[in-house]
């Protein structure tokens, strides 16, 4: 659920094409500040492992002007997460992720901030390769791991999706 009537005027002015303060990179972030990343599932886990440094990147986002904060999902699918042998632990990872986001954007207290869910086709890179496509998953693996952090991501209060 959005935390108030004025998040409808940020998501009114995102479906009129006008300019929105996104925040930045959350994995790459998280990575910078020294949170654990996984083989494989890069940091996709961080929700799990670092909820705390995750929950203060978001609010340093919203400090510096950010409208829209990105849960930390973008690498949390099934398949991203079965590197790092948590692949059973996909859905407590994309709710623990939104539910930071949301907890940072109440604490921060700016009305109209907009939590975003992260939806990538990223898989794992093997070792050895140069790229991942070497490694990847059916179509039909792909759709229901990517469709299912979608609905884990609905579900759970997102009030937006980025692919």
């Amino acid at each position: 659920m959005r935390s108030s009537v004025a998040d409808d005027h940020v998501l009114k002015r995102l479906l009129a094409g006008d300019a929105v303060v996104l925040d930045g990179g959350v994995g790459t972030e998280l990575e910078r500040r020294g949170a654990r990343m996984a083989e494989g599932a890069w940091c996709g886990p961080a929700a799990l492992t670092a909820p705390e440094t995750l929950k203060q990147v978001h609010l340093d986002y919203l400090q510096s002007g950010a409208e829209i904060v990105t849960a930390n999902t973008y690498a949390a699918s099934r398949i991203m997460m079965r590197d790092a042998w948590l692949e059973d632990r996909c859905g407590d990872g994309v709710k623990a992720a939104v539910k930071i986001a949301q907890a940072a954007r109440a604490a921060h207290g700016r009305d109209g901030v907009l939590v975003a869910g992260s939806l990538s086709h990223m898989t794992p890179m093997r070792a050895g390769t140069a790229t991942a496509e070497a490694a990847l998953p059916s179509d039909d693996e792909m759709a229901d791991a990517f469709g299912e952090v979608a609905q884990l991501l609905r579900d759970e209060g997102c009030d937006l999706i980025l692919l």
